[in-house]
């Protein structure tokens, strides 16, 4: 399938492909990206529902909130209350949730009233709805929050790692961030410290990577899995490494695209800079859309720019 970019010219929003050619004019209100086939968009006479990558509103659906799809269902909120419906916009687990997450190896998290708890596609219970919050799980393991106090379980239900941390993130690459007295590290799967916690902010590792901030009046840098500073924590904003480089800059100056030692592969002339997929990137250059390649040349570059 043809991969297909969401883009937005003057307030309307349509698609473009990877030669930066309009597949699908801009003449939406509202879009989401394209996921399994199908965009969530809402026209011009608020008709509101999915397409398909040939521009057919193949689900007309009112609702509050559209999810995109995953794994062939996607989550719908009508009248505050989160449901699942397929690709043909039929509810396949009824809306009766506070909350539904995207569904992740046949299984999604969800709110039944303020109890949270994990389904599988037919919406049975594979963790009973006990937990003020959780997580779908990752690399085996799902966080669970019960009276402020975060852990971790297994597909069993059963508490693989103690409720002792004031918050945790999913494992990512084996290890995962955790907070203790106000402070963030990284856990591994035993529930122990393999990097201490000592930072302000921190999240989990991608691609070998991890963002962390030492200080409050800190910026931004990175480490690796041992705990090594590779890149110093003085940008205002950065985001995860995608395909080698990372979405990052300066605050009143831009943003651009750095490699893993820290250095400017792309200069930081946007307004604002998205990780690349596939090779192309979305950025807001002078307040205008637009996508660029890896080597920091246009793939689209609006007809208003020079």
């Amino acid at each position: 399938m043809k991969e297909l970019y969401l883009i937005n010219v003057n307030n309307r929003y349509g698609f473009i492909d990877n030669d930066g050619k309009f597949v699908i004019e801009p003449v939406y209100t509202s879009a989401n990206e394209f996921s399994e086939g199908l965009a969530h968009v809402i026209t011009l006479d608020n008709t509101k529902g999915y397409i398909n990558t040939n521009n057919e509103m193949v689900i007309k659906l009112d609702a509050s909130f559209y999810d995109d799809f995953h794994e062939g269902l996607a989550s719908v909120t009508l009248d505050k209350n989160s449901g699942y419906i397929n690709s043909e916009g039929k509810f396949v687990i009824e809306p009766i949730y506070s909350y539904a997450s995207q569904f992740k190896n046949g299984t999604a998290s969800v709110k039944l009233g303020v109890k949270a708890a994990i389904i599988n596609k037919q919406g049975e219970y594979i963790i009973e709805p006990k937990y003020d919050n959780i997580s779908n799980f990752s690399e085996g393991y799902a966080v669970a929050t019960l009276n402020n106090t975060a852990g971790f379980i297994n597909k069993d239900g059963e508490e693989v790692i103690d409720f002792k941390f004031q918050s945790a993130y999913s494992f990512s690459e084996g290890l995962s961030c955790a907070r203790v007295y106000g402070k963030w590290g990284f856990i591994n799967k035993t529930g122990e410290f393999v990097i201490d916690p000592k930072y302000y902010y921190a999240e989990s590792f991608k691609n070998g990577y991890a963002k962390v901030t030492i200080n409050p009046d800190g910026g931004i840098g990175f480490i690796d899995r041992l705990g090594n500073e590779i890149i110093k924590d003085d940008f205002y904003y950065a985001e995860d490494f995608s395909e080698g480089l990372s979405a990052a800059g300066y605050y009143n100056v831009g943003f651009g695209y750095i490699n893993p030692q820290g250095e400017f592969v792309i200069n930081p002339i946007f307004n604002v800079a998205h990780s690349f997929h596939n090779g192309v990137a979305l950025v807001v250059y002078r307040g205008v859309w637009g996508y660029i390649k890896k080597d920091g040349s246009w793939l689209y570059k609006p007809e208003n720019l020079e």
